[in-house]
């Protein structure tokens, strides 16, 4: 490990970014990923995903003979705590012709730099990013990929060759609508969960749900009163002049979704959503089924679009890396539902 820092080392200079370097990264960001990429002309959007309490979640490498910003490396807060805070991995680039394995020794040298339990990204190209993750002895999977559809005729989101339907089996549980922040914080206990990987602290959930400056997402509760045993989140998508709704995140007791089969399909009937998805691992697949979900599979002939903006009608698997199988991941997760 020391001989393989001092190469590095001699080459470059890897650190935390400051906040006086956002201009200097988003511009390697236009140079070096996308001229159009949100990240690399919009300051506002950058700061909300990778800055707060004056901090910058970005590794980078600098040349030491140049000056010249090679490489970074964003991460996402999944909690704060210094014992058992969560990393999610997100944009990750190192320019053209540096020295190899530049990017994986970023991800090596995070855990110097950051104090967290466990690094975990969903989104990954499986035959890059993936085949490198498995080579630093990282877990990589597919998260799975499920649907409940509505009655209408005509579906201008989805395309539907083969109608397949599943009667939600287990009694519908209670659910309410949160929204504010405060009430979630009073009536559900973040703590219980804290052994789950990753934790999703209640700074995350306010930050990533209830303050995000674009999107608008809902926040529902299972249970009742200060009873509540987990809650998820929805987001509202349209396309083709059609809707659908889209659960993008679940905290909490997962066996409770079994329960929630008899709302998903009342938000379709009252809403008229095309259908209700979810993409997530880590779930027992019996309890989803138990609510009414049937999966997409690889080589599924149906298609649940996944991109929305802009909008592309077809079928996306979203593969993840973790230190191992005992994770639970949902679609929201990391940057996966950021703006474009």
């Amino acid at each position: 490990m020391k001989n393989r820092e001092n190469q590095f080392d001699r080459l470059y200079e890897i650190r935390l970014a400051g906040l006086h370097e956002i201009p200097r990264i988003m511009q390697f960001i236009k140079e070096n990923w996308s001229e159009n990429h949100i990240l690399g002309r919009d300051k506002a959007c950058f700061l909300y995903e990778y800055c707060d309490r004056s901090q910058v979640h970005m590794v980078v490498a600098y040349r030491r003979k140049t000056g010249e910003l090679e490489g970074f490396l964003g991460f996402v807060c999944a909690s704060y705590g210094e014992k058992d805070r969560d990393l999610w991995g997100s944009m990750w680039k190192v320019r053209e012709g540096n020295q190899m394995m530049l990017g994986a020794e970023l991800i090596r040298r995070l855990p110097q730099l950051v104090s967290h339990r466990a690094y975990l990204s969903p989104g990954i190209n499986l035959n890059t990013t993936g085949v490198m993750m498995k080579g630093l002895r990282q877990y990589v999977d597919r998260m799975r990929h499920w649907y409940v559809l509505g009655n209408s005729p005509v579906f201008r989101i989805a395309r539907i060759q083969e109608r397949k339907e599943q009667e939600p089996v287990q009694d519908s549980c209670q659910i309410q609508q949160i929204r504010e922040h405060e009430e979630l914080e009073k009536n559900f206990d973040f703590n219980r969960f804290r052994a789950h990987v990753p934790f999703k602290d209640a700074e995350y959930i306010r930050r990533r749900f209830f303050f995000h400056p674009v999107f608008q997402y809902q926040v529902w509760g299972i249970g009742t009163g200060d009873a509540i045993d987990a809650f998820f989140v929805t987001k509202e998508v349209q396309a083709n002049g059609a809707k659908a709704l889209r659960i993008v995140d679940y905290v909490g007791e997962k066996r409770k979704i079994r329960g929630i089969g008899a709302w998903v399909r009342e938000s379709i009937r009252k809403l008229g959503y095309e259908y209700v998805d979810f993409y997530e691992y880590g779930f027992n697949g019996d309890d989803i089924r138990m609510a009414g979900f049937v999966e997409r599979e690889l080589g599924d002939k149906n298609i649940i679009p996944n991109y929305f903006s802009p909008f592309e009608q077809k079928n996306v698997e979203i593969w993840f890396h973790a230190p191992d199988a005992s994770v639970t991941i949902c679609k929201a997760d990391g940057d996966q539902d950021r703006p474009n």
